[in-house]
């Protein structure tokens, strides 16, 4: 596509801001970051070479990379396992996302070295829309790379037996433990006395005492939210 809609890569500073959950943003301005870095040293030296480099004297700068990145994260696939390099996969990449999806993409046995077919999951109408597990990963995975949020629907098959949207449910929320606003909130509650991870009404003991939910000091816990 000549423009990658929703793709949190190119949000303007405003936008990056608003999103308002600090492990999507951190790594965002880690890709941004590296993109920009990239661009300024190997991509920059390759555009100089001579002859005009691998790009045939077109001028590729941090925006092209960023676009062809964005590309890649939310085109290939990774056919042959997740351990293997994803392949790009054109017609095939138009497919929506389901998490109940209508068909699925696997290597072609006794079609020669990376050949690869989509079959259907299970059997089809007429007129009815082929959809593909993009696979089993986070809200922030999902907002980063492809530029959405699988919220579920009916037309995409994401629905209970009851019929309520399921969701996404793999999703899981990023937390981390800052002990200096865990002492805080302690005392502002009157409870400076009380170690953590007992009760209100518990004596203080002496030596350290491990933070409530079981992460240490500056560590990090996940927690489901499907």
């Amino acid at each position: 596509p000549a423009v990658h809609q929703g793709v949190p890569l190119f949000f303007r500073p405003e936008a990056v801001a608003a999103l308002q959950y600090p492990p999507a943003s951190e790594q965002l301005k880690r890709r941004s970051r590296f993109l920009v870095q990239f661009a300024a040293g190997p991509l920059a030296t390759a555009v100089a070479a001579p002859h005009g480099g691998p790009f045939g004297g077109f001028s590729v700068d941090a925006n092209a990379l960023g676009w062809a990145y964005a590309c890649a994260s939310s085109r290939a696939f990774r056919v042959a396992g997740p351990d293997r390099p994803p392949a790009m996969l054109p017609l095939v990449d138009v497919a929506n996302h389901s998490f109940d999806p209508t068909a699925m993409v696997r290597p072609a046995l006794g079609l020669g070295p990376g050949a690869i077919e989509m079959v259907a999951a299970r059997s089809l109408k007429a007129g009815e829309g082929v959809s593909l597990n993009y696979g089993d990963m986070t809200n922030d995975a999902f907002l980063l790379d492809y530029g959405f949020i699988p919220s579920g629907s009916e037309e995409d098959g994401d629905v209970d037996a009851r019929g309520n949207t399921r969701g996404n449910p793999h999703d899981a929320a990023g937390l981390r433990w800052d002990i200096g606003l865990l002492e805080a909130a302690r005392e502002v509650a009157g409870l400076s006395a009380v170690p953590f991870g007992c009760g209100a009404s518990a004596s203080a003991s002496a030596g350290p005492h491990p933070v409530a939910g079981g992460a240490s000091e500056g560590g990090t816990g996940r927690v489901s939210t499907s």
